[in-house]
């Protein structure tokens, strides 16, 4: 008879009011689509840290599905389809290729057969029952959907594979650096066939006889002859030296080329390209194609998702609810909300987050990063623009960026003393704090006694101001004239925040001072190997937007409470409170947003729990009793590390196996629609 340890041991059970609930906003929407699948009447999209977006009726409205057993969204490369089968490669997970037979609810490994040295699954593509997928370390074939793999790659003297096409009899593999290779015995051997091709193929397409090749700065080639002789088509395009074509498609007699310079299309056979990306069509960087029909997907690198009916040629935007952008800062201004982001600009809601408009008129790039509200005008930070104004809520731009350097920098803070504009530059060269006394119509330099320039972060506390640098906090006393290192030990600082008289500093770890930066506390606890990239205070109450998620305090950061619960991408890149909201903005999910109420209310009790993990320590293997009301499961490692989570078939006696991975404490956490708890276990 087994022997059961029940743990009666006080646990932490930290209860709210009500039931919590992040909710995602109405965006911002857009983002970067890497691949595009068909499947049935539903069409499946795979994005940049985004996840895998599904949507059922032909792009109009879009769900995202949970991918991965992390908190943190992944980036899908590839998507192939085989009957109910999804195909899918995830970006850092330990499965190369995974499967999902219930339309993206969960995920299997596939990739048995395939070495874990093949570390770049650049396609994957189907034909027949066969999964063919492309590699850094050659071709794979399976033939019963992933369970095996089989190396197909004798012939081969390159085997970064790119791309894979069926022609007949005969595949056409493109490789990055090697140029095309035959085969005409479906894997068995290959040939190189390519003569007068430029040798860094990134695609390929079959229309009839015809195979095209899509090139790294070289464009299009065409061969009519199975690939023995190629030449270069590329009549009609605009930009040859820079051009990349990164996907083809075939849709009737057009063929659609994807480049880093918009869509192009050919009605010839190749002689002449037209381009057809100008009407709706924003995004000129292609990534991805699919179709469907006489309907043509296209997915591009930061405007996410368009559609056209090929035969009108009318790019349409369909990105309702498409929501893969980052979010780096969130102000207010009167009674609406302004967020900048990454690759798409400045964004603005008026209605508190359920939609959102583009406000960008007047800035040159949309690589947005800090802002500042000073009454009616606002001030924005870009990567390599420098800094814009704006003095109609957003509605237009001026750049102000006299005696600023801002080639290959970025400005990651504007903060305001008194009448002085403070911008804090990082990049290459150039850096260091600037500072405006004319509403920043010029700048000058005010850096002396800064050892390191680049600066990460601004905070004005009375009359002194501090910057994060890569060697630590620094303050000046004196508007910014001289700068002097505190006594944080030397780390490299992310970010700043003032509490009363209590400063915050994120440097290799979370610390405070009450003494303007004579002497610093660390304060970590509940924080487990997290990056604090932005803060945000209610009163008393502190928040803090990390890598792993959103963490709350109500006692100046003695103690830290999790609250991230809910959100599906715990990557906070930005944090910000409005009225009786808090709004976070995700590194690839847009702004999601959760009642104070829910939050301000949380107490903390100590409580002897009926929970039992048996057996206490163990191999790996364990079970959990009283699980009653519990709705998710989650395990990390010490390093605050998910391995494992789920909200399925959660039952009394459940057994759990985590004895794949490495010997050592781990914290087992359950959830209830109100509450959560976390017990130590051993594994040895």
């Amino acid at each position: 008879m087994k022997k059961i340890y029940t743990l009666l041991t006080s646990i932490i059970i930290i209860t709210l009011t009500t039931n919590a609930q992040w909710q995602q906003t109405g965006g911002p929407n857009k983002g970067c689509v890497q691949s595009i699948v068909i499947s049935g009447p539903n069409v499946l999209a795979g994005t940049e840290g985004g996840g895998l977006f599904l949507s059922t009726d032909e792009g109009v409205n879009w769900n995202v599905l949970k991918t991965g057993t992390t908190n943190q969204q992944l980036t899908v490369r590839s998507l192939a389809v085989i009957n109910t089968n999804i195909f899918a490669v995830f970006s850092n997970t330990n499965a190369l290729i995974s499967m999902s037979s219930d339309n993206g609810i969960s995920w299997i490994a596939v990739d048995s057969g395939i070495p874990h040295s093949a570390t770049n699954i650049n396609f994957l593509t189907v034909n027949g029952t066969n999964l063919y997928a492309g590699t850094n370390k050659g071709i794979y074939v399976s033939n019963n959907n992933g369970s095996s793999w089989s190396s197909i790659n004798t012939g081969l003297t390159n085997l970064d594979v790119t791309s894979l096409v069926f022609s007949g009899s005969n595949l056409f593999a493109g490789t990055f650096g090697g140029g095309v290779f035959l085969s005409s015995n479906n894997g068995g051997n290959w040939t190189s066939v390519s003569t007068g091709l430029n040798y860094y193929v990134k695609s390929l397409a079959v229309k009839g006889n015809n195979i095209f090749a899509g090139t790294w700065q070289g464009g299009v080639y065409l061969s009519t002859n199975d690939g023995l002789n190629w030449s270069a088509v590329n009549e009609g395009f605009t930009h040859t030296n820079d051009f990349i074509v990164n996907a083809f498609t075939v849709c009737g007699a057009h063929v659609y080329a994807g480049t880093s310079h918009g869509i192009f299309l050919s009605s010839d056979d190749g002689a002449s390209w037209t381009e057809v990306s100008t009407s709706g069509l924003f995004g000129s960087y292609i990534w991805s194609f699919a179709v469907s029909g006489t309907t043509v997907y296209a997915g591009t690198l930061n405007e996410g998702i368009y559609k056209t009916n090929n035969n009108d040629l009318n790019w349409i935007e369909i990105n309702n609810n498409f929501i893969n952008t980052r979010v780096n800062t969130i102000a207010e201004i009167g009674n609406n909300i302004l967020v900048s982001t990454d690759y798409n600009g400045i964004f603005k809601s008026t209605d508190n987050g359920d939609s959102w408009l583009t406000v960008n008129t007047g800035i040159t790039t949309k690589e947005t990063f800090s802002l500042l509200v000073n009454g009616t005008e606002i001030f924005a930070g870009t990567w390599g623009k420098g800094i814009f104004k704006s003095s109609d809520n957003g509605i237009s731009w001026t750049t102000v960026n006299s005696g600023l350097t801002i080639t290959n920098n970025r400005v990651n803070a504007i903060v305001l003393k008194d009448a002085i504009l403070f911008a804090g530059i990082g990049g290459l060269s150039g850096c260091g704090v600037y500072k405006s006394i004319n509403n920043g119509v010029s700048w000058v330099p005010s850096i002396t006694g800064l050892t390191n320039l680049n600066i990460t972060d601004l905070l004005v506390s009375g009359q002194n101001i501090f910057a994060a640098t890569d060697d630590g906090v620094f303050k000046s006393t004196n508007d910014g004239a001289s700068w002097s290192l505190t006594s944080l030990p030397s780390c490299s600082a992310q970010s700043l925040d003032i509490v009363g008289t209590s400063i915050f500093a994120d440097c290799g770890g979370l610390f405070k001072s009450t003494d303007n930066g004579t002497t610093w506390t660390s304060i970590n606890t509940g924080i487990i190997n997290a990056f604090v990239y932005s803060f945000a205070t209610d009163n008393a109450n502190i928040y803090l937007g990390t890598n792993e998620g959103v963490f709350f305090s109500n006692d100046e950061g003695i103690n830290w409470l999790d609250i991230s619960t809910g959100l599906i991408n715990y990557s906070v890149s930005s944090i910000f409170v409005k009225d009786s909201y808090i709004y976070v903005g995700t590194s690839s999910n847009g702004v999601w947003k959760r009642a104070l109420s829910e939050i301000t209310g949380i107490k903390e009790n100590n409580k002897t729990s009926k929970l039992s993990v048996y057996p206490n320590p163990s191999s790996g293997k364990f079970t959990i009793t009283n699980v009653n009301g519990v709705s998710a499961i989650e395990i990390a490692n010490v390093l605050g590390e998910v391995i494992f989570n789920t909200t399925n078939n959660i039952q009394d006696n459940m057994e759990i196996d985590i004895s794949n991975f490495s010997k050592g404490i781990y914290f087992v956490k359950l959830y209830t629609d109100n509450s959560y708890s976390t017990e130590k276990i051993v594994v040895q």
